[in-house]
Parts: C-alpha cells; structure tokens; sequence
C-alpha cells in the first residue's frame, strides 16, 4: 500500500504543471507565431480562391484578404499571449468563453476599421 501513495504524490499536477498544460498554447514565442503567420496566409489564399477561382485568381484581392486575416491572427494571439497567465487560473468554460468572445471582437474591430480605412459603406 505505501507504493501508492509516491504514484499518487507525483500523478497530483503542481500549480506550474497545471499552467503548462492549459488549453491556450503558448502563443508569446517564435515558433508560435511563425506557425500562425504561415497558417494565416494559407487561409487568405484558401479564402481568395473559393471567392474567385483559379481562372480569376487577383492578386490584389488577395493582398487585401491576407492583410486582414494577418491582422486579425497576429492581434488575437498577442491578446491572449498577454491574458494566458490570468486565464489558467479561471474555471475552462469561463476561460473559453472569454477567449473566444476576444477573437469575436478583434474580428469586429478589425473589420470596422478596415472598412472605415478602405472607404466602403
């Protein structure tokens, strides 16, 4: 019976295990964000030739899509890179409700600004 009690001792996750292993990546380092970048642009292009076609590929359309899914990729990842650490304290529903209602609104912001900067009503 005294084996057990070592199996359980270490299988109990330490509060610095239990950060690690929370459900947003670590999205502050490099690789990280290469890996969206790269991710992000395969979407634009994905995105540009299900509007258009191979036929009637635009480029332009094309860089304006990229900057806007760009944008859109890099700001939600530094705004949960800075909110990871307070977030792993939170119960995981509430955590991912509120990180998923932070891309909604960077998506929502971008979009109106977007618009407002390109002159489109």
């Amino acid at each position: 019976m005294e084996n057990n009690k070592p199996v359980a001792a270490a299988a109990a996750p330490t509060s610095n295990s239990a950060a690690q292993e929370f459900f947003i990546p670590d999205l502050c380092n490099v690789q990280a964000v290469f890996f969206l970048v790269l991710v992000a642009e395969l979407l634009a292009i994905v995105l540009e030739l299900a509007a258009n076609g191979a036929a009637e590929f635009n480029w332009l359309s094309l860089s304006l899509t990229s900057l806007f899914v760009q944008w859109v990729f890099l700001l939600s990842a530094a705004l949960l890179c800075l909110l990871r650490p307070h977030l792993s304290d939170w119960p995981l529903a509430r955590a991912a409700g509120l990180c998923y209602l932070l891309i909604l609104l960077v998506v929502t912001v971008t979009s109106v600004l977007g618009q407002g900067l390109l002159g489109a009503h």
